[in-house]
């Protein structure tokens, strides 16, 4: 409860972050010759009220986000540490037949690694994105408030996002699954050998055990490479088309600020809510 309040607190302070900005070029740079009226403040002072909540606003969010981060790490940690338990009693109990079939190195990286890993994602990804699409959701809203006209070009690359994501996401996913069992492999190879090592060393099959992990062990490699090079693909192509949203927004927004249908800050305040609305698309691809 403490972290999804934490959470809504949060994505209201990264609503307000840019507005301070948004003040100071349209009320403050126009004329700063004159005194804008707000409650009757001078000038510096206004730039200082503003600079003052530019720092406010983003230490109050950093502050709840910390104890968001805490709050839902402690959850997910809590329910995958039963999760192991559970696989872990449930490993003890399978027939002997199982594992007599199974490898018992294979057994120890699901019950270690592959928890570990479902804990990264449900900590890092899973219950982060209750935040991620609230903060998607409540800035293209804002956007279209702003200027529907410019959020439609914004929003203009998102087909060919998902284009992208689905079709190197199945491969990724392909790579992933074989990685893990080449993983289990080696560390089934690894038990055997260290499990039995007084019969290895006793018939000198030291060398033929090493050259056994190594196979396995370079066809992992092989895996992981190739994983990395779909996964920089597919962030780098992320990276484009944000890049390519974000120019488009500039070169409308800056042709309907020069036509007086929209204020510079409402500009700034765009390509802010931009940037920040794809950061969770960035984190969902």
């Amino acid at each position: 409860v403490t972290s999804f309040g934490a959470l809504l607190a949060e994505v209201l302070l990264r609503l307000l972050e840019p507005w301070p900005l948004k003040f100071v070029f349209d009320r403050i740079l126009p004329s700063p010759a004159t005194e804008v009226p707000l409650l009757s403040l001078s000038v510096p002072r206004q730039l200082a009220l503003a600079a003052g909540a530019v720092i406010a606003i983003s230490g109050l969010r950093a502050l709840f986000s910390y104890w968001e981060t805490i709050g839902f790490a402690q959850v997910g940690h809590y329910a995958l540490a039963k999760v192991r338990n559970q696989l872990y009693r449930h490993v003890q109990f399978l027939s002997l037949s199982f594992h007599t079939r199974a490898k018992a190195g294979d057994l120890v990286v699901r019950m270690m690694g592959d928890i570990s890993m479902l804990q990264d994602v449900a900590v890092t990804a899973l219950m982060p994105l209750a935040a991620k699409v609230l903060i998607m959701a409540s800035m293209f809203g804002l956007m279209f408030w702003l200027n529907w006209e410019l959020a439609l070009v914004g929003l203009a690359v998102l087909p060919l996002f998902w284009i992208r994501t689905i079709r190197l996401g199945r491969r990724i996913q392909e790579v992933a699954r074989k990685q893990r069992h080449q993983e289990g492999a080696m560390a089934a190879a690894a038990t055997e050998s260290i499990t039995s090592i007084k019969v290895v060393q006793a018939f000198s099959l030291e060398e033929k055990f090493a050259s056994a992990f190594s196979q396995v062990s370079e066809k992992n490699l092989t895996e992981t490479a190739r994983g990395t090079r779909l996964a920089a693909s597919l962030e780098r192509s992320v990276d484009l088309l944000v890049a390519l949203a974000t120019a488009l927004v500039l070169w409308d927004g800056a042709r309907l600020v020069l036509a007086g249908q929209l204020t510079p800050g409402s500009l700034l305040v765009f390509l802010a809510y931009l940037n920040n609305a794809f950061k969770p698309v960035r984190s969902f691809a």
